[in-house]
């Protein structure tokens, strides 16, 4: 049986399935599909204010053989749920916005700093799964794009700098400062 842990309230079953024991070992593969949204996923911040912290979504498993359950009290350890983000700028002519510097705050309240590659892509593996925030340097607008329609939805400005929340599956254009934003 595999079971969510939730440290700020309970854990709950996800699933079961049986298997065979064979040489005193019990051996399962268990196919991972996560059922919600990560952007749902609540963030540090969010929690802070009701005395809770951010956690990842983690999971226990627990063995039941001839009605005697084994695993209960976490003995299999936590398997901790980590997130991939990539992603690619390109400007209004479709030219990689190579070399631009960036950073994504985390939902565990962790920041990541970033440089575009030659390509203008970033990936990073590992991280706390739920809400990113992107923000460039050289950023003026950031202009949301319906992935479906194409329609583009208002500019949100900021004076420091590009900043938007990306779920999956959105579309963002940004439109880079015409001059080098320094402090």
């Amino acid at each position: 049986i595999i079971y969510e842990h939730n440290p700020n309230s309970y854990d709950f079953k996800v699933t079961s399935f049986q298997t065979t024991i064979q040489d005193n070992k019990v051996e399962a593969t268990w196919a991972f599909d996560y059922y919600d949204d990560t952007a749902e996923i609540a963030t540090h911040e969010e929690l802070q204010p009701v005395g809770k912290s951010y956690a990842p979504p983690q999971y226990f498993f627990v063995v039941v053989v001839d009605d005697v359950e084994v695993g209960v009290n976490l003995e299999s350890g936590l398997l901790k749920f980590k997130a991939l983000i990539e992603f690619s700028l390109t400007d209004d002519d479709g030219n990689p916005c190579s070399d631009l510097k960036g950073s994504l705050a985390l939902a565990d309240g962790s920041k990541i700093d970033f440089t575009l590659d030659k390509d203008g892509k970033c990936s990073k593996e590992d991280i706390a799964p739920g809400k990113v925030i992107l923000s460039f340097e050289d950023i003026m607008k950031v202009n949301s794009v319906d992935a479906e329609t194409g329609e583009v939805k208002p500019a949100q400005q900021s004076e420091d700098g590009g900043l938007a929340v990306i779920k999956t599956g959105e579309f963002f254009h940004f439109q880079l400062c015409p001059y080098k934003i320094s402090s």
